[in-house]
């Protein structure tokens, strides 16, 4: 919902919040790297993603992948990613 509305600062908070108790929270691990890269802060949506790879299994890493880009169609995403796994 908070999406919906642009609200990232307060999107960002919720999933800071429930990245807290669990650090590997697929759901708010993507919620905070979209509300980075809304905000302008690409640098740490791509450190968050780069955590993101070094805690969660292969498959879920795999997962978070696809829905950044299907979903959301980060730009720096597909950059950064096709060039490092060429």
């Amino acid at each position: 919902m908070l999406a919906e509305f642009k609200d990232y600062v307060d999107l960002h908070a919720y999933a800071a919040q429930a990245l807290q108790i669990d650090r590997n929270n697929m759901c708010a691990l993507y919620w905070m790297i979209v509300a980075a890269h809304r905000q302008g802060a690409i640098g740490m949506a791509e450190t968050l993603l780069k955590e993101a790879e070094r805690n969660l299994s292969s498959n879920e890493y795999e997962e978070l992948k696809r829905n950044l880009k299907k979903k959301d169609g980060l730009p720096w995403f597909h950059r950064e990613h096709s060039a490092q796994h060429k």
